[in-house]
């Protein structure tokens, strides 16, 4: 899961805060999409 941070980060009273400052939107519809960049690899 790409957006695993969020699930910790985001606890009910974050979700709050976000719900007052107009942001929480945004951040749900970047929870619910699909996820990307959740690969660790190697460069060289």
């Amino acid at each position: 899961m790409g957006h695993k941070f969020a699930e910790i980060a985001f606890t009910d009273n974050v979700r709050e805060m976000q719900q007052v400052q107009g942001s929480r939107s945004g951040y749900a519809r970047m929870e619910s999409a699909a996820d990307y960049n959740d690969r660790l690899v190697l460069l060289k």
